[in-house]
């Protein structure tokens, strides 16, 4: 007997319950029972170095926010989960096929994809929700306190291409401070 009989879903394509990767891969029950032990063993299995060196600490959200997986869950509603940002045409067509079948969705904002959208949501948000504010819709203040701590960060960084990258951020933050310095008749040059 299917568990999932009632639910409505493309099922030559897709799955009831579990996640679908960016590149078509699905780990359904067969790979583990639940959300939390499919993403604990298929990062062990494939990720574990950038997960243990990572600021997303819990599974599930790194699989989301990281891998861009689609979470496909049926228990009492359907309804899709996944990140805003770089998702994958198959997960893309996965999204439209089960919204089709009258599922629902819920989309994540991804702060997370790069390091200054940590450290706005850390020190603006103290790490929490809404990511109401991207750079340029931040004030002097808030863009002075980020510049602060990139500048810091800077000296903690050992590769060249992650200093390089610290440098051009802290750069453009610099550039946007200046902007609206002179936006409001400030000049501190």
């Amino acid at each position: 007997m299917d568990k999932y009989a009632d639910d409505k879903f493309d099922r030559e394509k897709y799955i009831p319950k579990g996640y679908i990767l960016p590149d078509g891969t699905m780990l359904t029950k067969k790979y583990a029972r639940y959300h939390q032990d499919m993403a604990e063993r298929y990062i062990a299995e494939n990720w574990a170095n950038r997960f243990k060196n990572d600021i997303i600490k819990e599974p599930k959200d790194f699989m989301l926010a990281r891998l861009d997986a689609l979470q496909v869950l049926s228990c009492g509603k359907p309804i899709v989960i996944y990140a805003k940002g770089n998702n994958s045409k198959v997960i893309q067509d996965a999204v439209v096929s089960y919204l089709s079948y009258g599922w629902e969705e819920l989309v994540l904002d991804n702060p997370y994809k790069s390091f200054n959208e940590y450290l706005r949501t850390r020190i603006i948000n103290g790490g929490f929700a809404p990511y109401d504010k991207r750079l340029d819709d931040m004030t002097v203040s808030q863009l002075s306190s980020i510049l602060l701590e990139l500048e810091n960060q800077y000296n903690l960084y050992i590769k060249i291409e992650d200093k390089e990258n610290c440098k051009k951020q802290i750069e453009k933050i610099k550039l946007i401070i200046k902007e609206k310095q002179e936006l409001q008749g400030l000049s501190f040059d």
